[in-house]
């Protein structure tokens, strides 16, 4: 029997560990990406000499080749080589974040942040779902380590373009080599082939239940409130509020260390709970809900200190509320569809996303972010909360490579 990923991890903790680790590494990358194009958007934008309606279509655009590669990356995941999957979509991912920092126009940054999207639609599915299925009474444990990454790089990404703005080239190229790196690293290591297990023929309307369906809806109002903020919080801060860029960065950044600081403990948390996911999920979006609340109706009351203890309660959820809704997803189907059912809860997440940020722009620039952050943030936060309270509580199957067939 030829050495797969899943009988690899089984050998020993810190093998388990180093494929965690490498294979979770990307998500940094996109971390440090995202948040270096959320918080230099206000000057990219200004540089190829566009208005501020841009930062809000400039973010549609990635996600929307999020969305286009989103269901793509989990399909494939479950029909190919998971290890390949991943190199090609992190390969693309890399060319365009460097490309992003030698925009001339706006022509080229639309079409460029919308190429990055694609590779973050094909690998985030698939990462999660390599991550997921490893060893699946570690789920939240191992999943969880994708939240760790970004929240990491999103917590470096403002300390990092900050002192080079107004320019950002530099930033941007630092990315994309690091990127390359983590390919070579990825392919050094691990496995071709993921595992091997018995093939069942489902399709997906065999596992459309009453968590997915509550889960699917979850994150779509999630994304919708994730990415209204997101796109305008940095243009908040430094226009409404007249912070500095370094005060701005200060902020920015609790939101990607809320994530790295809870991610373990509330994932090993969701591991050991007799029922499931569920609490978990509420919690962290409706700490979302409570820092929003905070950051939008606040912020011109309150002085820096408190607008960062905002930005961390609104950072708890950042991530890893999707994180939950993914494993909660993965725990509800049987292991030849974890790939797809990501892919499914991710492809709703984006559809959200493609909503929030022009409508985040479009409410804060007619009625001010005060209107805009309860329509566009607040509420679809709280929706969300609401409905997850309905999730019947679920807990992952075991799953060995004892029935061998075709690998994966």
């Amino acid at each position: 029997m030829g050495k797969t990923v899943r009988l690899m991890a089984q050998q020993s903790g810190l093998l388990f560990f180093l494929i965690v680790a490498i294979a979770a590494f990307p998500s940094f990358l996109q971390g440090l990406d995202a948040e270096l194009y959320f918080f230099g958007s206000p000057y990219i934008v200004s540089s190829v000499h566009a208005t501020a309606v841009f930062i809000g279509l400039t973010a549609t655009s990635y996600t929307l080749g999020i969305l286009f590669f989103s269901y793509a990356g989990g399909f494939l995941f479950d029909v190919f080589s998971a290890k390949y999957t991943l190199v090609l979509a992190v390969s693309i991912f890399s060319i365009f974040v460097f490309l992003t920092g030698y925009v001339t126009s706006i022509y080229e940054l639309l079409i460029f942040r919308l190429i990055v999207g694609f590779g973050i639609g094909m690998f985030q599915p698939a990462m999660l779902s390599f991550l997921g299925d490893i060893l699946v009474k570690f789920r939240g444990r191992s999943i969880i380590a994708f939240e760790v990454f970004f929240g990491f790089g999103y917590f470096v990404a403002p300390y990092l373009i900050e002192p080079f703005l107004p320019d950002y080239k530099i930033p941007f190229m630092i990315t994309g080599l690091i990127s390359l790196i983590s390919i070579v690293l990825f392919i050094a290591v691990v496995p071709p082939v993921y595992s091997k297990i018995e093939k069942r023929k489902l399709g997906l309307r065999a596992v459309a239940n009453r968590n997915i369906v509550i889960l699917s809806v979850a994150v779509f109002l999630f994304g919708i409130a994730l990415l209204g903020l997101l796109s305008y919080l940095s243009d908040f801060l430094l226009h409404v509020l007249h912070y500095s860029v370094f005060d701005t960065a200060l902020a920015a950044s609790m939101m990607g260390l809320a994530g790295v600081i809870f991610a373990y403990p509330l994932g090993y948390g969701s591991d050991k709970a007799r029922s499931g996911r569920k609490a978990f999920i509420i919690l962290t979006m409706g700490a979302s809900t409570v820092g929003s609340l905070g950051i939008f109706f606040l912020g011109d009351l309150v002085g820096l200190i408190a607008m960062i203890g905002f930005v961390f309660i609104f950072g708890i959820g950042r991530g890893l509320s999707v994180i939950f809704i993914t494993a909660a997803a993965q725990d509800s189907v049987g292991d030849s569809l974890v790939g797809r059912i990501s892919g499914v809860i991710y492809t709703m997440f984006n559809i959200g996303a493609i909503i929030g940020g022009p409508l985040m722009g479009t409410l804060s620039t007619t009625y001010g972010f005060k209107i805009g952050g309860l329509v566009a943030v607040t509420i679809p936060l709280l929706v969300a909360t609401v409905i997850s309270i309905f999730l019947v509580g679920a807990k992952p199957s075991a799953v060995s490579e004892s029935t061998m067939a075709s690998p994966n």
